[in-house]
């Protein structure tokens, strides 16, 4: 029941009065609350990351100019580092009567972020901002429109949450957490295809293509018709956006991604990549992020270092140096199958420090849902 309430409650995850005391704390307490799951957790990975989250606290202390704040931070990130472990390595799942229930509320869910999302492509065309009240938002508040934004920028749909790749990344998860199902039930096909939509309509370049090969994979282990199928819209979507030049701006953005003259594919990826080795030879244990961002620009780089913490992968190197890519090394061993490992990759390219509640929240209901619509398929493919 506990897990019920957090996948009702997870669409506001980034909404409440702080950081502490809002709705991905919650969340994430209720998606670990029964000493069943607790037991589960305590496996020989969770065990051996202890040495890892105490290299987290003793290479932030270690740091010259370091303060209780940096030091408290990354405590709080060793405690959400063995909660990802643990859950990515865990086989824990939801009894087979509340898998039945989560279902229903994923439906609701993206139904109700569908009509939302369509309603405000409409009302943001306009210059109108409509979604929860931004006073609310305590995460990604930065990302919200102002007054200016809604009149001079072309803005995106983002649904409940405060910037559209957040809710492309929202969707990928909910998405591959039922794929399973997708031979076995006609119901989780049409509501991946929901999510789909809804991904699309965000117009996130990373979660339209992470969806896209979710969708591919499906499409490909399934029955032939629904590869004639896909075959077709694409084909179709082509032929459209080569004739009428619709998305315009999807289709500027990648050509100045491939001319290297796009701002933000350039600072989340190109340059932080080239930096790194430069970063690590100097700082070898990272740098505190709150102190990285403080240091203007970096040598022979035309870019402010703040632009450089907008990808959580780098994130973690810069503030961990080694041991950050030990922590990256880790959590991707400890996912279990393709599916788990290429979800933690997409939201580790999310803005911020992947090491967070809400992110937390959405690897424990990956895990739980997509391990239960495995015994589900399961199940049904010995009834047939």
């Amino acid at each position: 029941m506990t897990v019920l309430i957090a996948l009702c409650l997870a669409p506001f995850m980034q909404i409440g009065l702080s950081y502490y005391l809002a709705i991905q704390t919650f969340t994430m307490a209720l998606c670990f609350a029964s000493p069943e799951k607790m037991r589960e957790l305590l496996n020989t990975r969770t065990l051996l990351c202890v040495f890892l989250a105490y290299g987290m606290v003793a290479s932030t202390a270690l740091y010259p100019g370091a303060g209780t704040g940096d030091i408290l931070k990354a405590g709080r990130e060793a405690i959400c580092l063995l909660l990802v472990v643990s859950a990515l390595g865990s086989s824990m799942s939801l009894d087979l009567e509340n898998g039945k229930s989560y279902f229903r509320i994923i439906a609701v869910i993206a139904i109700g972020l569908l009509f939302l999302v369509a309603a405000q492509g409409v009302f943001l065309s306009r210059g109108i901002y409509f979604g929860l009240p931004q006073d609310l938002f305590v995460i990604n508040s930065g990302t919200l429109p102002d007054e200016l934004d809604l009149i001079y920028s072309r803005l995106r749909p983002s649904g409940t949450f405060g910037e559209p790749s957040y809710l492309a990344a929202f969707c990928v998860t909910l998405a591959a957490a039922i794929s399973p199902l997708w031979s076995t039930s006609r119901k989780a096909q049409v509501l991946f295809l929901v999510l789909v939509a809804v991904t699309y309509m965000s117009l996130s370049m990373l979660g339209v293509l992470a969806i896209s090969v979710l969708l591919c994979l499906r499409l490909v282990q399934s029955d032939k018709h629904w590869v004639i199928v896909f075959l077709v819209l694409l084909a179709s979507g082509v032929s459209v956006l080569a004739i009428f030049s619709i998305n315009s701006e999807i289709l500027d953005r990648i050509g100045a991604i491939a001319r290297g003259e796009d701002v933000s594919a350039s600072s989340r990826i190109f340059i932080p990549l080239m930096s790194l080795p430069d970063i690590l030879s100097v700082n070898p244990f990272g740098i505190p992020l709150r102190i990285f961002s403080d240091m203007g620009f970096l040598p022979g780089v035309n870019v402010p270092n703040k632009s450089f913490t907008h990808n959580s992968i780098f994130n973690v190197v810069i503030n961990y140096g080694f041991v950050g890519v030990c922590m990256l090394g880790f959590m991707f061993w400890s996912a279990k199958g393709f599916l788990l490992k290429f979800v933690l990759f997409v939201l580790l390219m999310q803005n911020g420090s992947f090491l967070a509640f809400d992110k937390v929240t959405l690897i424990a209901l990956l895990v739980l849902i997509y391990n239960t619509t495995l015994h589900q398929r399961a199940v049904k493919m010995e009834l047939r």
